[in-house]
């Protein structure tokens, strides 16, 4: 991965190296990966992030590895953050969506019986919009951000109206007997 700073990172057997803007020999780190797969990905602050099929996320520049795991499929490994700081990634139970990467993130796991067009994906593309693509073996799925809000309504209501208001409003009649 390349880095902000132009610093060129890579994974040399299981040395994280990296080599900066203007130099000729790369400059081992010290953490070592697993031999499994190994992403880097970037956070919109710029921070590079080292994902590993085993032992999880790690920040090139932090101590720790934030240790991602699916508690049914094992590890997590990142393939995107898009522009709110959320990490997407996948595992053979489905798309994990990771708020703000840490041990303790809330995360959504959506898989096919959540409409996706298969469980696995190696693909994920954020577009202009905010959109987040993810390309799965069976398909192209699309995840944005819609704006819903909840409407508590009395217990027992029934007999619902929706109409169309001004300025986007939304207009709600039920027929409710206390």
């Amino acid at each position: 991965g390349v880095a902000r700073d132009g610093a060129l990172w890579i994974v040399l057997g299981r040395t994280l190296m990296f080599l900066r803007p203007g130099q000729t020999v790369f400059e081992p780190t010290g953490v070592q990966t697993s031999e499994e797969e190994a992403d880097f990905v970037e956070a919109p602050d710029g921070t590079l992030w080292l994902t590993d099929a085993v032992l999880g996320a790690h920040a090139v520049n932090g101590k720790d590895w934030p240790a991602l795991q699916d508690s049914q499929h094992g590890p997590l490994w990142g393939k995107l953050i898009d522009r709110d700081g959320t990490l997407w990634t996948s595992s053979p139970g489905g798309i994990h969506r990771v708020q703000h990467v840490s041990t303790d993130s809330p995360r959504d796991v959506f898989s096919n019986l959540d409409g996706l067009t298969a469980p696995y994906a190696n693909s994920f593309l954020e577009d202009r919009e905010g959109n987040v693509w993810i390309g799965t073996a069976g398909g192209v799925d699309r995840f944005r951000e819609s704006r819903l809000t909840r409407l508590e309504l009395p217990y027992g209501a029934n007999g619902f109206a929706i109409a169309a208001g001004d300025a986007g409003a939304l207009l709600v009649g039920i027929d409710f007997k206390p």
